[in-house]
């Protein structure tokens, strides 16, 4: 079984363009194609757990205006693949007007498990983003996803100072639409700082769990936040709504590490699924 990563020397005028495809073989989950086209590189450690594991990054740490990026990912019968990043996504300040775009499309094949855990996406002043992540489950199939975006780099004076970022979730199971999840936020509506928007909140995340293995984890993490006391002007703020076969996490938090410390929390059952969760070795 061979795994074939290759890149481009330069940024590619079509764009970043890749495919993952993680099969179980053999007892266990590997790599079994991986592609990838600057600005796109995927790289993938060994590691020795029930999970093959692969992490998204890019030429120059992040993105710049003009650059889109597609990426395709096929999890086979019975295999876990988890997919991370090297480190936050930077999105450069847009100089170009046509700013950055992303799309992830999965699908995940009965009995399978993707667990999608990057780092934020951290955007500079002026910047703008819009991803597009496009899930699709068949059978029992299950899917933790995380999604999470920063206000920026608060060390230079940069706090939701970006033009646009737009992220959607499409969820499907058997080819049929269950959850359409988009955030919009545009400093055209507004100052993104303003009371009613995000205000003293520096870090927003979306968490999807979805598919038979998630279902016990969700209904635990609703019980949890059901005993929670809400407290006036808390530091986080969560909640949980359900979905046909899923759940949906958002933590609210007044900094990036209050939020990743409450993620690292809500999906501790990780370690049951994958030997190891997906922080243990990077922080």
């Amino acid at each position: 079984m061979t795994t074939i990563c290759t890149t481009a020397q330069q940024r590619s005028a079509i764009g970043g363009k890749g495919s993952l495809e993680v099969s179980f073989v053999h007892g266990q989950s590997v790599v079994t194609s991986c592609y990838a086209t600057d600005p796109l590189k995927l790289l993938v450690p060994k590691r020795d757990n029930r999970a093959a594991w692969a992490y998204v990054s890019s030429y120059g740490g992040g993105m710049v205006g003009g650059d889109a990026i597609e990426l395709d990912v096929q999890v086979n019968n019975n295999a876990i693949a988890v997919l991370g990043t090297q480190a936050s996504t930077k999105i450069y300040k847009d100089q170009t007007g046509r700013g950055c775009k992303q799309l992830i499309r999965a699908r995940v094949a009965d009995q399978a498990t993707l667990v999608a855990v990057p780092d934020p996406v951290t955007c500079y002043r002026a910047a703008a983003f819009d991803q597009t992540q496009s899930i699709y489950l068949q059978g029992d199939a299950s899917l933790v996803l995380v999604d999470w975006v920063t206000s920026g780099r608060r060390d230079a004076g940069e706090i939701w100072e970006f033009s646009q970022y737009r992220s959607s979730i499409e969820i499907y199971l058997d080819e049929q639409l269950q959850l359409l999840d988009t955030i919009l936020l545009n400093s055209k509506d507004g100052a993104l700082t303003a009371e009613y928007r995000l205000g003293r909140f520096h870090c927003l995340a979306t968490v999807i769990l979805a598919g038979p293995k998630m279902i016990e984890f969700g209904e635990t993490i609703t019980a949890e936040l059901k005993k929670e006391e809400p407290t006036k002007r808390g530091q986080l703020i969560e909640s949980m709504s359900p979905f046909d076969h899923g759940f949906v996490l958002r933590i609210l938090g007044e900094t990036t590490e209050m939020t990743s410390n409450r993620l690292k929390l809500r999906l501790g059952f990780l370690k049951t699924l994958l030997d190891e969760t997906p922080w243990d070795r990077k922080w």
